[in-house]
């Protein structure tokens, strides 16, 4: 499995760590020692979108086309983004068969590039209005999954998605088990909505 984290300049840190995070823990708690997740974007340097926490990226304009799975998390950087044609072709790069992923103003970009036509899709509260322009339909779900299309609301809603993932591509008892060790307690209902 190859995971792909597209972020950019204005990127929400949370949005990106609380998915990030629970993910890499399946390969840390030696669950799936062949687990990849790279760190992808169009500068060697990303700056979150308080302009204070720096990411190194360690593929720089390389394709997304090899990837199982491609995740775009939200921020302020997004607005400038979505009139970005470069950044836009970039994400268009992507695997037709891959699994899109985003949390919260991330399904921006992913609408901007044509991926959620007829889809059902979560997204930060406070952009609602404008995802309708892209041909989805947005609902009120901490998660949303859609065909290939998994969407997240806003910022803490990337832990659950994180943790979400990885019962979905692993088992539940693993998602309980990398839960357990980040002391995060799951929404009580959180079986029962999301599998």
């Amino acid at each position: 499995m190859k995971i792909a984290f597209v972020i950019y300049d204005g990127v929400t840190a949370l949005d990106f760590i609380g998915v990030y995070d629970s993910l890499s823990r399946v390969k840390s708690m030696s669950f799936d020692k062949d687990l990849f997740i790279d760190i992808c974007g169009l500068e060697h340097t990303i700056k979150d979108s308080t302009g204070k926490i720096a990411f190194n990226i360690e593929k720089v304009g390389y394709s997304l086309k090899n990837y199982d799975m491609v995740i775009i998390p939200g921020g302020l950087g997004i607005r400038r983004l979505m009139n970005d044609e470069h950044f836009i072709s970039y994400i268009k790069t992507v695997n037709p068969e891959a699994q899109l992923v985003s949390v919260c103003s991330g399904s921006l970009l992913l609408g901007v590039a044509g991926f959620l036509k007829n889809k059902k899709v979560a997204a930060n509260k406070k952009i609602f209005s404008c995802m309708t322009d892209y041909g989805c339909e947005v609902v009120d779900k901490r998660v949303m999954v859609d065909g290939n299309v998994i969407t997240a609301e806003g910022v803490t809603a990337g832990i659950d998605l994180g943790l979400f993932l990885c019962g979905i591509l692993y088992n539940k008892d693993i998602m309980y088990k990398i839960a357990t060790q980040m002391e995060y307690q799951l929404p009580e209902n959180f079986e029962s909505e999301l599998f």
